[in-house]
């Protein structure tokens, strides 16, 4: 089995635009009034939430390779790609599937029966991400969703109880991974038109979508906004968010001056996501 192979195809370094959001989740959790009674958690617990986390991504991405893989051939940006030119089989892909879809479910049974109740709603998520955009144009919001459930699993998986915090978070991070996705997707704006997938851009066009993705990153620090008030948090809360704020403002900046809708859409998954983990450690220490 060639690693390097399997890493080219599911892009695990993207891991780290969900995974600060979840390791958030949980210095949220631990502050919280309901727990109290907790001690750090586990080396074992954080291993079985990362195996989940991962499982997860790899599955998404495994799924979204094996769904697309036509389109993916058409399109010349992803043409490249290991399972269009051969270095994976279409066959592989699939087992990779049925290892992660059962080491994700393991690892929710792991942690405690709310994440096993929680499981099948990510699984179906995942499954039906590929083929949103199929029907609808709304399919950046589909993306968003999965992404959603990352910060309530983690809150979950500690105190096994969903509350507001962690809902929260996660509407803010559903609406920036939805707004980054649609920047990313003007790269296909014209292969989208030409192949009839939906997409925001080809329906939309450049300068509307880029209005829209805005406002969405706008809306996005509002949930953000409201944790703050509702918690009674510090100043240093406050200042998390508000560097947030200016990260996105730069980069759409950026955007309308130079495009790079790839780099924009990869630093502010990346950037964000640190942000807002350096914020909540600020905040724990506080």
């Amino acid at each position: 089995m060639n690693l390097a192979r399997y890493q080219q195809l599911l892009l695990l370094e993207q891991s780290l635009f969900g995974l600060p959001w979840l390791v958030a989740a949980i210095l949220f959790a631990l502050i919280s009034p309901g727990a109290s009674h907790l001690i750090f958690p586990s080396p074992l617990f954080w291993a079985a939430l990362l195996v989940a986390f991962l499982a997860a991504r790899a599955l998404g991405m495994s799924l979204n390779r094996l769904i697309d893989y036509q389109i993916d051939g058409k399109n010349p940006r992803t043409s490249k790609r290991p399972l269009q030119i051969g270095l994976v089989s279409r066959d592989e892909v699939k087992w990779v599937i049925l290892a992660t879809s059962v080491v994700f479910l393991a690892a929710c049974a792991y942690l405690n029966p709310l994440c096993l109740l929680l499981s099948p709603i990510v699984l179906a998520l995942l499954f039906a991400y590929s083929f949103t955009k199929r029907f609808t144009a709304l399919c950046h919001f589909f993306l968003g969703a999965v992404h959603f459930f990352a910060p309530i699993f983690a809150w979950a998986a500690l105190l096994g109880t969903i509350e507001i915090t962690p809902v929260l978070i996660g509407c803010s991070l559903w609406l920036f991974i939805a707004g980054n996705d649609m920047v990313y997707a003007l790269q296909d704006r014209d292969f989208d038109l030409q192949e009839g997938l939906r997409s925001i851009p080809a329906r939309m066009g450049t300068k509307v979508t880029l209005r829209m993705a805005r406002l969405i990153h706008f809306v996005a620090l509002l949930p953000l906004i409201t944790l703050g008030l509702i918690s009674e948090l510090s100043l240093v809360y406050y200042l998390g968010v508000a560097l947030m704020a200016a990260l996105y403002l730069y980069y759409h900046l950026r955007l309308r001056r130079k495009g790079e809708f790839e780099q924009s859409f990869t630093a502010c998954n990346l950037y964000g996501g640190l942000l807002f983990l350096a914020t909540s450690i600020g905040v724990a220490i506080w």
